[in-house]
């Protein structure tokens, strides 16, 4: 800590995904830093999958992005911290609408990092919905299973491609740079199905389609992402809605979405 002579501290969010925030500032912009520092069991658990997310990304070694170092993770006693690299630059810009930078980089993503979904992730969505069925109510509760139920189905029928996924992948976790993107914010990153980021970039954006109709969602993603196939694009955004539901930040609409896509037609049956 000592080779940055400033520092700003950011308190965080109450919550248990709270974390104290330290923007580093060295003599050059091309020194500074942040670090987190995690206030409870949950935020030590996303700076741990954050370096995780990191350290995998970097490994691709992708043409279309750039991204933070790790450099440094330890513990401050039952709190886990990590340093990681700024590395904006004067002339990056807000990158607020998909543009062909956002998709060159979420189709780089999908190329080097494809793969189907194994039936892990199924089991790690139905261990979501018994701890959130604590604190959700009932009908929610009711909802999301059989929207569990229907993921099973589509699952058995046929494989549904996925890749690894920013998970948290906004206007504000992202700046532009010429032709590229400066990605950050790593601590929700997972294997997602194929257009989980796109998904996620309309839905924090507001340029999404109306919330409550599925339809036009269903068709994009299953022309962009899934060469076609519907039943992996409504895969795709039952376990997107059923996320909100489970994180408990869905948009107010996400169990009105979630209704409609289980009572659409659809070729899902065992």
């Amino acid at each position: 800590l000592h080779s940055w002579p400033s520092a700003a501290f950011f308190s965080g969010t109450p919550g248990p995904e709270r974390k104290i925030t330290v923007q580093l500032r060295g003599a050059h912009s091309r020194e500074n830093a942040y670090l987190k520092l995690a206030c409870s069991p949950h935020a030590n658990t996303l700076i741990s999958n954050e370096v995780r997310a990191l350290r995998s990304a970097r490994k691709l070694d992708l043409s279309s992005a750039l991204l933070p170092s790790v450099l440094g993770y330890t513990r401050f006693g039952p709190r886990r911290a990590y340093i990681c690299s700024d590395e904006t630059r004067p002339g990056f810009n807000p990158a607020r609408t998909l543009r062909q930078s956002h998709f060159d980089f979420l189709d780089e993503m999908a190329a080097k990092t494809a793969a189907p979904l194994s039936c892990q992730y199924l089991h790690d969505l139905m261990q979501k919905h018994a701890a959130a069925a604590k604190s959700l109510p009932a009908a929610q509760t009711d909802l999301a299973a059989r929207g569990l139920e229907t993921l099973r189905r589509i699952l058995a029928r046929s494989p549904v491609p996925a890749a690894l996924a920013h998970g948290d992948f906004t206007p504000w976790n992202c700046t532009a740079t010429g032709s590229r993107l400066y990605v950050f914010d790593w601590e929700l990153s997972a294997r997602q199905p194929l257009g989980w980021d796109h998904l996620h970039f309309w839905r924090s954006s507001g340029t999404a389609p109306p919330c409550g109709d599925p339809v036009p969602l269903l068709r994009q993603m299953q022309a962009r992402w899934h060469h076609g196939s519907a039943g992996s694009a409504r895969f795709l955004l039952i376990a997107y809605h059923l996320d909100r539901i489970f994180r408990r930040n869905a948009c107010p609409a996400s169990p009105e979405m979630l209704q409609r896509l289980l009572a659409a037609p659809a070729q899902d049956a065992a």
